[in-house]
């Protein structure tokens, strides 16, 4: 720094320029201020000419704006707009940037970096200097080191925008730009972002799982938006007026509009009253179920979802005066349904009956959601559900056993609903059910052709890895081939390495035969038997899939749970 300001400055009235300085140099010791201006003080004794090119001059009456403005007129700006920003820094900065602009200028390289990269980056010049004002890092940098991380970038179809946004990514050396960017490439992702060479590998891991989960929701062409209006069943016009109301809605990713969608509707709502009111779609599922199980009691569910919408302050007022409200309703409600009882007007009657079944339905449904989500463990059956159960099919198996099926795609509550492999077994074990097993090639093919008459891309069923406590039986070894069973029934499933005795893929994510334990190396054991619809161009198959993954399910009586609840129930009709 001693010698930079010896080649700037000419040598009047250091005690001055010391002065000056010290405004942005407070933080420096003392000691070093002193030897530095003692050096400045020695180099004018021993100067005896400086080039008029690089004199700054500084009087009794300079001030740091005198300073900074006689820096900036010598960077080579071609209008006082680009050079506005750079007003802000400070002198030790400017002196920086003076440096680094007049080595260019010898060198032949650019007269200042700000046009350099205007041209290469086709970004206005007055618009990019608001940038570099702020990221002076740029002047820091070789030229060749700029000049190659520029070229890696738009090389690799990084576009010019999304580089002036993020214009950090210029710290990293090429060769490390071009390895990362590189392997994200190599894995099928056509959109590069800066980020993606700053961020860890596990960001980077998140973010392309995140990518495949959004492919496999909206498929090839289809649009968020498109997607929302099909989940609602609304029109794109409708979506689209909704996103003019609340622009935030576009940017929501599609995983995330899925699980809320998902969870708004499996905790009773519907559709159109989340069309209604699509702000809930903005707020926090956390938040929103903490707020649900205040207010989970009320009848009034559209009620409800105004309620949970606003914030905390408002929400509160809005429920004290719901609760009024409904308390004086169902007072008054009562009174009417007394004075009809006395008068014996039965059609009345039996509306109200009827809209106390559907509330106990609701609520039963309701429960069984709520329970198997809180709770992660297996689920108790429900003696009510197991009696009303629904049943979409019946099957008799080779072995002459009858079992009912419930089908999650073809209920209408449930036909969006996609959830984890232990939640789907805990809302069929609630009805007396459990997941399906086809123990038998027949049963097999009966759930296939179900599953492409439904046009389903994937389902849930019990199959499970024994890869837990007690599964080191020497018979269960090694657990990929010898440790799969059928967790509904407890039936054994045959050797994988043996294809006859199941239906598994012979092709998956690394194009190996099923299972392959594909995602050992993020850290997820697929221990999950899941059937997939041609989702590897390889026709209805088993494939193992890791548990947390959520999709539709089949349920199927389970002997177990019936008898268990007969015996405890004898007079229920199961």
């Amino acid at each position: 720094m001693t010698m930079v300001l010896s080649s700037i400055l000419k040598p009047y009235f250091y005690q001055t320029i010391r002065q000056l300085l010290n405004v942005r140099f407070h933080k420096v010791c003392n000691s070093g201020l002193n030897n530095f201006f003692g050096e400045l003080k020695k180099y004018n004794k021993n100067s005896k000419h400086v080039e008029s090119s690089q004199v700054i001059k500084v009087t009794d009456t300079s001030s740091v704006k005198s300073i900074k403005q006689n820096l900036i007129s010598k960077l080579n700006f071609e209008c006082d707009e680009d050079a506005d920003p750079f007003y802000s820094l400070p002198p030790r900065t400017l002196l920086q940037i003076y440096n680094c602009t007049k080595h260019d200028e010898r060198m032949g390289f650019c007269k200042n970096r700000l046009y350099y990269m205007s041209s290469r980056l086709k970004c206005p010049s007055n618009v990019l200097s608001n940038s570099l004002a702020k990221r002076t890092f740029i002047y820091n940098l070789s030229f060749d080191w700029l000049e190659s991380s520029l070229n890696v970038l738009l090389d690799m179809g990084v576009s010019p925008e999304r580089i002036v946004r993020d214009l950090w990514v210029l710290k990293y050396n090429h060769k490390t730009i071009h390895d990362r960017l590189s392997k994200v490439k190599n894995l099928g992702i056509t959109h590069l972002y800066p980020w993606m060479v700053r961020c860890t590998e596990q960001i980077l891991e998140r973010y392309i799982e995140i990518l495949q989960e959004t492919k496999n929701i909206l498929g090839e062409n289809e649009s968020t938006q498109i997607y929302l209006a099909r989940r609602l069943n609304i029109s794109p016009k409708d979506v689209e007026d909704i996103c003019e109301r609340i622009p935030t809605l576009k940017t929501i990713r599609v995983t995330k509009l899925k699980s809320f969608l998902d969870f708004l509707i499996s905790e009773g709502f519907a559709l159109e009253d989340i069309s209604k009111k699509p702000r809930v779609l903005n707020a926090s599922q956390k938040t929103i179920k903490q707020r649900l199980e205040r207010l989970k009691t009320f009848i009034d569910v559209y009620s409800v979802l105004v309620v949970i919408t606003k914030n905390i302050r408002v929400g509160f007022k809005h429920h004290q005066s719901y609760t009024k409200s409904l308390n004086h309703h169902i007072l008054k409600r009562f009174m009417q349904y007394s004075t009809i009882a006395k008068r014996k007007e039965n059609p009345l009657r039996l509306t109200d009956k009827m809209s106390r079944k559907l509330c106990l339905a609701a609520a039963v449904l309701l429960a069984v959601i709520c329970f198997a989500d809180a709770q992660r463990r297996l689920a108790l059956p429900d003696p009510r559900s197991c009696a009303n159960r629904v049943r979409h099919s019946t099957y008799r198996d080779a072995r002459g056993v009858l079992h009912s099926y419930f089908f999650s795609w073809e209920h209408a509550p449930t036909r969006n609903l996609e959830v984890d492999w232990l939640d789907a077994r805990n809302i069929c074990r609630r009805h007396c059910m459990d997941t399906v097993s086809m123990e038998t090639p027949q049963e097999n093919e009966f759930i296939k052709q179900r599953i492409a008459r439904g046009n389903v891309r994937y389902i849930w069923t019990s199959g499970r890895k024994c890869n837990f406590a007690g599964c080191d039986r020497p018979d269960l070894q090694p657990p990929n081939v010898n440790g799969w069973f059928w967790s509904g029934s407890g039936a054994k499933i045959g050797p994988t390495t043996q294809r006859n005795t199941g239906d598994w893929s012979y092709t998956g994510g690394y194009g190996q035969p099923q299972p392959d334990n594909r995602e050992a190396a993020q850290g997820n054991d697929e221990s999950c038997l899941s059937i997939l619809n041609n989702f590897y161009n390889d026709g209805i198959k088993w494939h193992d899939v890791a548990c947390h993954h959520v999709k539709p399910f089949v349920c199927e009586d389970s002997d177990e749970l019936l008898n268990f609840v007969r015996s405890r129930n004898p007079g229920l009709r199961i």
